[in-house]
């Protein structure tokens, strides 16, 4: 089973690369500048990221990098 920030079952590679650049983008992180950037409708992007949960993920990588972080 990957991890919650990695390629999820059945997500497409579109999907992920929408999630990966979302991720990436920081604390100033929207889907809508991710559809933007991407060139994809705000509601499709939207849409992935309700049916694969990026701020469950995103949320996910945080938590990840702050235990990483600590002694």
């Amino acid at each position: 089973m990957p991890l919650e920030f990695e390629q999820q079952p059945k997500e497409s590679d579109k999907a992920f690369a929408a999630f990966s650049m979302y991720l990436n983008m920081g604390p100033q992180r929207s889907t809508a500048a991710v559809a933007k950037k991407l060139a994809k409708s705000d509601q499709l992007i939207r849409r992935w990221s309700s049916r694969w949960q990026w701020l469950d993920r995103v949320a996910a990588w945080i938590s990840g990098q702050i235990a990483a972080d600590k002694p």
